[in-house]
């Protein structure tokens, strides 16, 4: 009976602390989105993003996660009642029926977690990071964990965070803000849909948790917290006017996307690919671009010195370099090997769409918008984002050694992590066929 009051709790818990500190009146005086569709999804996603930064420079200070969690539910509190809870925008029919689905689909998920217990195989290297932090050692011990030190911290402290604070010492408590996180962008996602089209968001959302759900993952994996920033970040592009940019949502997209550098290490490099690329297409002057450009290099310069000057880390194991020059001089001197693991990549990737049909609608989206020749602006910048995405994954695993190994374990994974930030094609042409009707 405890073990479902907590999830219940928690749930509670998820909205209230996510109702700070944007809501509709402060979104609006920001990025002015008076002109746009956002609703309680959308305040709950941004301020998820502003509680993960948040954390992420608490966990440098050492300080006693009781403390944190409760100094952080209580300005919350304070908050809600201020507000007297009305920026929930929850006045409308329509907006509680997707509460209540909401509620349904994401207690059902922390139920499914809750009675499937068991971390996978990358879920026990995480959870080490976790137990550091839950026996709140100090970070710039941190270097000493015996399992991939360098890994990303802030999945973990967050995990930590949470279990820390529970009604029942069960560590799955921590893994329930990475389901939330998903379900809340899902939904938010979901409004990129036209409003002539309202009728059909039920079944687009029950479609969309039914291909990008994987039980696997929940394992202790921080897959999906790579595939709820980016497909977070699809919907504010959605958002993004390429010609006439609104500066301060462009921040927020750049700071959304450099998150994901403090979940997962391949996280640096969508960061980059995905921000240079926004960069490259959109119409600004020139001096501003500038200034962008040193907004993400700097991003990536502050985690660079922290992790390497305040945890120790970002050195290369042993011989690591040598082994990656004999790997690529070896391919460039053998022309078949090339083209074996390239069909090796090809063929997992073909594997791969089917496993993730996400892919599948992917594919066909771009095919389809290719033939009508919509090929412009945003969905000229996701296709290109495609490509290079492709390319990275591409060069990774046909330069490991383990080629077949790594392919059969990893692939898969790196491919879930990105489908969000594409799927927005497909709703796309959704909204092309509603307006041809």
């Amino acid at each position: 009976m405890l073990e479902i009051l907590n999830i219940f709790y928690f749930f509670a818990i998820f909205i209230l602390l996510f109702s700070f500190p944007f809501n509709k009146i402060l979104v609006d005086k920001i990025i002015k989105t008076k002109n746009h569709n956002f609703n309680f999804f959308d305040f709950q996603s941004l301020n998820i993003i502003f509680f993960c930064y948040l954390m992420l420079i608490i966990s440098f200070f050492n300080l006693n996660l009781k403390i944190v969690y409760y100094f952080y539910l209580l300005v919350a509190l304070i908050y809600a009642f201020k507000f007297n809870f009305k920026k929930l925008n929850l006045k409308k029919i329509k907006d509680k029926k997707y509460f209540f689905f909401f509620s349904l689909i994401t207690v059902s998920i922390f139920f499914y977690v809750a009675h499937n217990l068991k971390l996978e195989w990358d879920g026990h290297h995480w959870l080490e990071k976790v137990v550091f932090f839950y026996d709140e050692n100090k970070i710039e011990n941190f270097y000493k964990l015996k399992i991939h030190p360098e890994y990303p911290h802030l999945g973990s402290y967050i995990w930590a965070l949470f279990w820390k604070n529970s009604f029942i010492n069960f560590e799955y408590v921590g893994r329930l803000f990475c389901i939330y996180f998903y379900s809340i962008t899902v939904f938010s996602f979901a409004n990129i849909l036209d409003n002539k089209l309202e009728k059909f968001k039920i079944f687009l959302i029950i479609f969309l948790i039914i291909i990008t759900f994987e039980p696997y993952l929940l394992g202790g994996y921080q897959d999906y917290f790579l595939f709820s920033i980016l497909i977070l970040s699809s919907r504010l592009i959605i958002f993004l006017d390429f010609k006439k940019i609104n500066n301060n949502l462009l921040i927020i997209i750049i700071l959304t996307l450099g998150l994901m550098m403090w979940f997962k290490d391949e996280g640096l490099i969508y960061y980059t690919l995905f921000s240079l690329l926004l960069l490259l297409n959109i119409d600004i002057k020139t001096n501003l671009k500038f200034f962008y450009l040193f907004l993400v290099f700097f991003i990536i310069l502050i985690n660079f010195i922290i992790v390497k000057y305040l945890l120790g880390l970002y050195e290369l194991p042993s011989g690591t370099a040598s082994s990656l020059t004999l790997e690529i001089t070896e391919m460039i001197n053998n022309y078949k090997l090339i083209v074996t693991r390239s069909l090796d990549v090809i063929l997992q990737l073909l594997i791969d769409s089917i496993k993730y049909p996400a892919w599948i609608i992917i594919f066909c989206s771009i095919f389809f918008l290719f033939y009508k020749r919509l090929i412009k602006d945003k969905i000229k910048f996701f296709i290109q984002c495609l490509i290079l995405n492709i390319l990275f994954l591409y060069t990774s695993f046909i330069t490991f050694g383990s080629g077949d190994y790594m392919l059969s374990v990893a692939f898969d994974r790196l491919l879930f992590q990105t489908s969000g930030f594409y799927l927005n094609l497909g709703l796309m042409v959704l909204n092309f066929k509603k307006k041809q009707i």
